[in-house]
C-alpha cells in the first residue's frame, strides 16, 4: 500500500491502473455523500483487474448493514458504470 502526505495525516493511495482507479474514484465520489451522512466514509484500496477494493470507515466500518450498503448500492453502481468491474472486496 502506497502512502501519501496529507494534512490530517497520511492518506492510502489506491493502486492499480490509474484508470480504472479514477473511474472507480468517480463512482464512489457520487455515492461518497450517503455515507458521510452516517457518519462513515468508504475509501478505494485499489483495482485489481475486474476486483475493486474498499474499507468502510468511521461509523460504516462497525454497522451491522454495512454488507447490505456494499452489496444493494455501491456493487450495483460499479456493475452499472464500470464495463470491467467483476467484483467488490471489503
Amino acid at each position: 500500500m502506497k502512502w501519501s502526505w496529507w494534512p490530517f495525516g497520511r492518506r492510502r493511495v489506491a493502486t492499480g491502473d490509474p484508470a480504472r482507479v479514477a473511474q472507480a474514484e468517480a463512482v464512489l465520489a457520487e455515492l461518497r455523500p450517503r455515507f458521510r451522512a452516517d457518519g462513515g466514509d468508504v475509501t478505494l484500496l485499489g483495482v485489481d483487474g475486474g476486483r475493486v477494493r474498499v474499507e468502510l470507515r468511521g461509523a460504516c466500518r462497525s454497522c451491522a448493514a454495512s454488507v447490505l450498503t456494499l452489496k444493494g448500492a455501491l456493487e450495483p453502481r460499479l456493475r452499472e458504470q464500470l464495463d470491467w468491474f467483476e467484483r467488490l472486496d471489503s
